[in-house]
């Protein structure tokens, strides 16, 4: 077994290892990446601390370590205390690229987009994780209640995950408590902020707007590989295209206004769902 970073997550994972290989189940960890269907790349990267380890493998990952209930909460706990430490730290080194939630950028997201330069943001580290929008947008919900019951069985995630979701959600101000008692969102849009090829900073904030849009893409292929019953309340669709890329910045500020149109649609009277919807433009062309 070679050394594990000293990430709570990883340091919990060596203790659960070395219990197990104690009693009666000896194996390597180019085994346990077979058994989790994760590279043995990947899995070497996850133990030196440089990736995180994928949120949907934590279920096998219990069942291949045999942990009873003690030994599984204490390691979801050390995931999630990872997990919160990493976006405190991702939030406090981009601080100085991402704009506050002042009044004048609230007022700035009601106003009608006029270019697509005003296509800013606040809160990166709320796209790191697809449920963390998915809860957001929950609570808009006709039947919300504040049940982390409620919210692991609708998400299809744990108990556990919900409630530090949601703590999350309500220490960063993103949740906040309305006059009657209920919760509702504090800014109407939360957008993922759009590159500038001069900040220093530019592929961590590619890499996290993308890698937000591939969470529900993957989510997307585990309802269809599962074959679940909701195909009928889904679309995936898209088109390849000849472009004049002088009027990329048009189409982008046409997509834009699209997008909020379809949502506002789906908004209309009682809600009872959450949904992702996507506009996407690559070019898959290189000029010669």
């Amino acid at each position: 077994m070679k050394k594990l970073n000293d990430q709570p997550f990883l340091l919990q994972l060596k203790k659960s290892t070395e219990r197990l290989n104690k009693s009666y189940k000896k194996f390597t960890w180019n085994e346990m990446a077979h058994h989790l269907k994760i590279s043995k790349s990947y899995m070497s990267q996850i133990l030196s601390g440089k990736k995180v380890f994928p949120v949907e493998y934590l279920d096998a990952l219990v069942d291949f370590l045999d942990l009873d209930h003690l030994a599984k909460h204490e390691l979801l706990q050390a995931y999630l205390q990872d997990e919160q430490l990493r976006l405190q730290k991702k939030s406090k080194y981009l601080s100085r690229y991402i704009k506050t939630t002042s009044q004048e950028h609230l007022e700035l997201h009601q106003k009608p987009l006029t270019s697509i330069a005003e296509l800013n943001t606040q809160a990166l580290d709320l796209f790191d994780r697809w449920y963390y929008t998915a809860l957001l947008d929950l609570v808009e919900t006709k039947d919300f209640h504040l049940d982390f019951d409620w919210f692991a069985q609708r998400l299809n995630i744990t108990k556990t995950l919900a409630e530090i979701s949601w703590n999350l959600l309500v220490s960063k101000g993103y949740a906040i408590p309305t006059k009657d008692g209920g919760w509702k969102k504090s800014q109407k849009k939360f957008r993922i902020v759009v590159g500038d090829n001069q900040k220093s900073n530019e592929s961590d904030i590619v890499r996290t707007r993308y890698n937000y849009y591939s969470q529900f893409m993957e989510l997307a292929k585990h309802q269809i590989l599962s074959g679940s019953s909701t195909k009928d309340l889904r679309l995936i669709q898209g088109i390849t295209c000849s472009a004049n890329t002088e009027k990329l910045d048009e189409a982008k500020l046409k997509l834009e206004k699209n997008l909020y149109a379809t949502s506002e649609l789906l908004a209309e009277e009682d809600c009872d769902e959450v949904y992702f919807l996507m506009n996407i433009a690559i070019p898959i062309t290189k000029k010669l």
